[in-house]
């Protein structure tokens, strides 16, 4: 018995002493907020003060220190991040990951964004004294200075991941990945295509809502030998890779800005919330940089050293998607006599071809073959099912035009009126983004910033069309949607359809009017906003649509459903009294959207089978369509094609889909009706990349779950897929919420999903979680009086003398006074 005590109290106190041990280790990652840190790139000394959630403000005497200093402090809290995200594009996250994610790196170096990257650094980087690569390149710096000698991310050593400078080219790949996630066209367009090849266009009427039926159409070229039954595939595939992405993907956004006209204080007010998919960290790090003649504050990409979103003194501008169809796929023509060879108007011309070597973590390199045609990659080998077939390769504005997107930027992070915003929002090629304006002046403007492209009169963007049929130019800048000071002193975006230009409304995947018109409805109720005021419409979760579609589909049902239990007339009596709302305690929203899925499900699961009806679920074709779908009471997609002898009806699907609904709710979640609340079926868990790889790490990376409020095409659009059992668990956001009133520009309100930091053992990792949920904001501190006195985290960052600078200075006075120490 002495013995077993004797080593139970030898057990204890290894257990404590490894637990200390744990404990002082992870405590070793930490950030350094305060202090003293000696750095060798800089000039002269540099203060950052912290404020209370871990955003620096950076006060340096010139911008080569600024961006030195900038860079160090981003790659203090967001290593990892930058390190994961400059993989992506260039498609390298196998040499850190495995085999896991070599479908990833096989899809983007297909698509060729690392080689872009290249030729924009040769051609952008060819002024090495421009004040936009001498930032670039001091930010570099700061962020290689710090990933040499600073903490080494506790994620590095878990991965075994080897440090390798960063580069121009990994914030041009970054600025890839980021324009391949705006870009749904990479989805939509081979399901548009099976639908209509393998269904006929009548199936067509309720998704693609630009087709009008019985109009008379141009015949257009069809290419026989393709195979329509896997062109699917290509949406399964890259839907597959944009929802297992381990990282930020966008997805939509808000913003509005009124002129003084529409504010109490008669100055602009400018508001905008980029909705991305949630993530830990979050997607934005926000900074103030400050110089005796510059400052900015910036909402930052990890690894890019210009703000997409930001304000100084003067100006503030913001983004959400444009959503332009700027990604097209077409049908090449093989050369019967030489497979290396294409079709092109004058003969046969050879694929242009590359191997790429893709290094594998504990595994043999992976070699692919790429080829290219005029239009683009050739993509059937990054795609099952169609390794075999007739090529089709994928049009990519990104890939054809300048990439001056990062120069775009950095001119918006240095302007200061609406002239010089528009020469910078020129710049922008691919992604296309509406971008919003507003000043101290009064002044507000909004530009839909892209290369827009021009098609032949008969074509049809949102389908796989034959070689023959690709862009044949792009418009001018000045024929983009764009608005300088309308007299309605109010201007908008949220992703939906611009008016048109000149009689041409561009081709695009634009969001549902939902959001649109709620702004419009709440902006109009008032002619005296305040930021206060403006905080409510940014935590909006009332749908206008939502009720509408479920008085239809409970209009138009068989009404003796409701004899079958009391559950039934209950469902039925909520969502017939529902007002659209979706706050966290509500209980219609969990019936809507239970109901919903099964009327597509009933309606749509016969023709297109489980895996492609998962198109259905998600994204803005889809949400486009259910309106028009639900209203359509001859839609060709009612009757169960399976069933031979029996035509069912709009109401007999509204039936079955409804009794289906009130069962299986009451398997999940019980039979007390009364006790079904949103927040309990609607969550969300922003997700570290390692946190997915297993409960363990997730406890550990991961911040929540939490049950949420928002849904599908609110405002607050806190979005999810229409999942098979019930549970909707959020997939993105508002990634920040950002409100400036010019009357009071050093008081503008933010927040964001989580914290500032990516490192796990930081105190502002997660600090902000339950602000953002609940619907508050904090403050974003310009005022440099104010940020002295406030801020209890002070890190001083000085340069290190080396023995040759000590030499220039000629006395002991000198040596001090140049501040040589």
């Amino acid at each position: 018995m002495k013995i077993l005590k004797k080593i139970f109290k030898i057990v204890l106190i290894l257990i404590a002493l490894i637990s200390i041990f744990a404990f002082f280790y992870l405590r070793s990652f930490k950030p350094q907020y305060s202090g003293l840190k000696k750095l060798p790139g800089l000039q002269n000394t540099v203060n950052v003060y912290f404020d209370d959630y871990g955003i620096p403000h950076i006060y340096a005497q010139n911008k080569a220190d600024l961006y030195y200093a900038f860079g160090y402090i981003h790659a203090q809290d967001r290593l990892f991040q930058m390190e994961i995200l400059r993989r992506i594009a260039s498609g390298r996250l196998s040499e850190i990951a495995g085999t896991k994610t070599l479908k990833y790196d096989k899809f983007f170096r297909t698509l060729q964004v690392d080689k872009k990257s290249k030729e924009a650094v040769k051609h952008f980087f060819s002024d090495n004294n421009s004040d936009f690569t001498t930032d670039v390149k001091n930010y570099l710096k700061g962020v290689n200075e710090y990933l040499h000698n600073g903490k080494t991310p506790i994620e590095y050593q878990l991965m075994g991941i080897k440090k390798e400078d960063f580069t121009p080219e990994d914030i041009f790949n970054i600025a890839g990945y980021m324009a391949f996630s705006f870009a749904e066209g990479f989805k939509s367009d081979p399901m548009i295509t099976k639908i209509r090849n393998t269904l006929g266009e009548d199936y067509l009427k309720d998704i693609v809502s630009s087709y009008v039926p019985g109009t008379e159409r141009i015949p257009l070229h069809k290419d026989t030998s393709a195979d329509y039954s896997v062109l699917s595939n290509i949406t399964v595939s890259v839907s597959e890779l944009t929802e297992s992405l381990p990282v930020p993907f966008f997805n939509g956004s808000n913003s509005w800005v009124l002129s003084g006209s529409r504010t109490k204080s008669g100055k602009v007010i400018f508001a905008n919330d980029a909705h991305i998919a949630y993530s830990q960290p979050s997607v934005w790090y926000e900074a103030y940089l400050e110089t005796p003649d510059f400052n900015l504050y910036g909402n930052f990409i990890a690894g890019i050293p210009f703000s997409l979103i930001g304000h100084n003194h003067d100006v503030a501008w913001g983004i959400t998607m444009f959503e332009n169809d700027d990604v097209n796929y077409y049908f090449e023509e093989l050369n019967p006599n030489n497979s290396n060879e294409y079709k092109v108007a004058d003969g046969w011309k050879k694929f242009k071809t590359v191997t790429e070597n893709i290094k594998v973590k504990d595994s043999a390199d992976v070699k692919i073959l790429i080829k290219t045609t005029d239009r683009g990659p050739v993509i059937n080998d990054v795609t099952k099912g169609l390794e075999d077939k007739n090529p089709i390769s994928v049009f990519w504005t990104y890939t054809h035009q300048p990439l001056s997107i990062i120069q775009a930027f950095y001119g918006l992070n240095n302007m200061h009126s609406v002239k010089e915003a528009e020469k910078s929002v020129k710049l922008i090629n691919a992604p296309g983004l509406n971008i919003m304006y507003g000043d101290k002046n009064g002044n507000i403007a909004y530009w839909a910033s892209a290369s827009i492209l021009k098609y032949k009169d008969s074509v049809k963007t949102d389908r796989i069309e034959s070689w023959k049929n690709a862009p044949v130019a792009y418009y001018d800048f000045k024929d983009n949607p764009q608005y300088v000071n309308p007299p309605s002193g109010f201007l908008y975006s949220a992703n939906n359809q611009p008016d048109s230009v000149n009689g041409i409304l561009y081709p695009g995947y634009y969001a549902p009017e939902d959001r649109a018109k709620r702004i419009i409805s709440l902006i109009n109720s008032d002619s005296d906003w305040t930021v206060d005021k403006i905080k409510k419409i940014s935590t909006d979760v009332t749908s206008v649509k939502a009720p509408k579609i479920a008085a239809e589909i409970l209009n138009v049902m068989n009404k003796n459903v409701l004899l079958k239990s009391k559950n039934h007339k209950k469902v039925f009596d909520i969502l017939k009294n529902w007002d659209g709302n979706h706050f966290k305690e509500s209980s219609a929203p969990v019936i809507y959207y239970r109901l919903l899925r099964k009327i597509l499900e009933f309606a749509m699961v016969d023709e297109l089978g489980e895996k492609d009806f998962d198109y259905m679920t998600h994204g803005h074709t889809p949400a486009r369509s259910i309106p028009v779908l639900i209203s359509d009471d001859s839609s060709v997609w009612w009757d169960n094609i399976k069933t031979k002898n029996i035509k069912e009806t709009r109401k007999d699907i509204f039936t079955a889909a409804f009794d289906s609904t009130v069962i299986c709710l009451g398997k999940e979640l019980g039979n007390d009706v009364d006790n079904y609340k949103w927040k309990d079926v609607h969550t969300v868990e922003y997700k570290h990349f390692i946190g997915r790889a297993s409960p363990l790490f997730a406890k550990i990376f991961n911040v929540g779950p939490f049950g949420v409020w928002g849904g599908r095409e609110v405002i607050n659009k806190i979005d999810f897929n229409l999942s098979k059992n019930g549970k909707y668990q959020a997939k993105s956001g508002p990634s920040m919420r950002i409100i400036i009133d010019f009357s009071d520009i050093e008081n503008s309100v933010s927040i964001i999903p989580t914290g500032q930091s990516g490192v796990f053992m930081s105190k502002h990792y997660a600090d902000q979680a339950q602000m953002y949920n609940n619907g508050k904001f904090r403050k974003q501190m310009m005022n440099k009086k104010e940020i002295i006195s406030v801020c209890k985290d002070k890190l001083v960052l000085e340069p290190i003398v080396g023995l040759a600078e000590k030499l220039r200075c000629a006395s002991i006075l000198d040596f001090v006074r140049c501040r040589c120490i």
